[in-house]
């Protein structure tokens, strides 16, 4: 009975030290936000579910496991945030309602583009971010209904915190420097490691791990050759057989996607007839590769036949390389080169300056040849 007694004894020394050690390294205070975090969390992954071409998510087992650790992954964000200002109630109400806010703008990309968002979007748009136009298109980025729900949820929550403090009243207790490491280190084991995020946040922290720390993709071309550029004698049956060369335009457009090609809407309405005529009449290309959905990406691939950069824009990140452009190939048969750039700055992702040292006699913006 007495060995029963100690035995018993030690086993509550041990489970205070480890409840002590848990209180003293981890945020074990949870308040109402980080629970709404949760739920809202766990009603996005739903939408994604329920809502189409929102990239494939079910309700299978491991599809149930992925909500789970998407739920573990918001409330240890949360929790991190939590720590890191409960040094001061007014700091821990406006970094609670911004992350609030930061969920509500990455959940309305995410439904505006069919896409989580990727953080190589800003780093390789950086520059642009301030010119003119750059709000409104970042605003076309984005789902209106997703930013209403996210308006609404910051002003419920500030009413609540006026009224009965659900946020600044739920600080974490002291130390917060032990809880923040350790979670902290977990949270980044969990950006690292090869798992799919669905959550906001740690999504757009695996895209900037992988970003700056992914394995390069190496290939080495033979100096001189360009493997990727087909032979085109198979084509010569398109053009006309005349002792004069035809014209050759190549029209880049903006956001045209291959999905809404050939296709028809509920009422039977062809979305691109135009272009299903002249696919007919013309050399159509199905599938075509440019890894990114940035213009200076899809130019590179258009004009040199070769996979653009994964990380940055090669006209800007790669001003030097040795390419030759579709214009370099058509000078070799006795044709000149015109590029045309929509955008009115010449200077604007180095577009304009790197054709014209690759095969373009002519590379200028549309803006003189525009009426008012």
């Amino acid at each position: 009975m007495e060995n029963y007694a100690l035995s018993c004894f030690h086993c509550v020394i041990v489970k205070i030290q480890i409840l002590k050690f848990i209180q003293k390294y981890f945020p074990t205070n949870i308040g109402p936000m980080a629970y709404f975090m949760v739920f809202l969390q766990f009603f996005y992954m739903y939408q994604i579910h329920s809502a189409p071409n929102m990239g494939g998510f079910k309700f299978t087992l491991v599809g149930i496991g992925f909500i789970i650790l998407s739920l573990f992954q918001t409330l240890l964000f949360f929790q991190i945030i939590s720590t890191a200002f409960s040094f001061n109630k007014i700091a821990l109400v406006i970094s609670n309602m911004m992350f609030l806010g930061i969920f509500g703008l990455g959940t309305a990309y995410h439904f505006a583009a069919k896409e989580p968002f990727d953080a190589a979007i800003i780093i390789d748009n950086f520059s642009s971010i301030f010119n003119v136009e750059s709000p409104g298109v970042m605003l076309s980025l984005l789902n209106l209904d997703a930013l209403y729900y996210t308006a609404g949820f910051m002003g419920i929550w500030l009413f609540f915190e006026i009224w009965k403090k659900w946020i600044s009243g739920y600080p974490q207790q002291k130390p917060y420097w032990p809880k923040i490491g350790s979670t902290l280190l977990l949270y980044v084991l969990i950006v690292a490691a090869p798992i799919t995020a669905h959550d906001p946040y740690t999504h757009f922290f695996k895209t900037i791990y992988r970003y700056v720390f992914k394995p390069p993709v190496t290939i080495v071309y033979e100096a001189g050759t360009f493997p990727l550029i087909q032979n085109g004698e198979s084509f010569n049956h398109i053009f006309p057989q005349s002792p004069s060369k035809p014209h050759v335009f190549i029209i880049l457009v903006e956001s045209l996607k291959e999905s809404v090609i050939l296709k028809k809407t509920d009422t039977h309405r062809e979305i691109t007839p135009f272009m299903n005529d002249l696919i007919q009449k013309s050399i159509y290309i199905p599938h075509f590769y440019g890894n990114s959905i940035q213009t200076s990406k899809g130019h590179f691939a258009t004009l040199f036949s070769m996979i653009p950069s994964l990380t940055g824009k090669v006209f800007t990140k790669y001003p030097d390389i040795q390419a030759e452009s579709i214009g370099t190939y058509l000078k070799k048969v006795g044709y000149t080169s015109h590029f045309v750039q929509a955008y009115h700055v010449e200077t604007f992702d180095n577009t304009i300056p790197f054709l014209s040292q690759r095969g373009f006699e002519h590379a200028l913006t549309i803006t003189p040849y525009l009426k008012k």
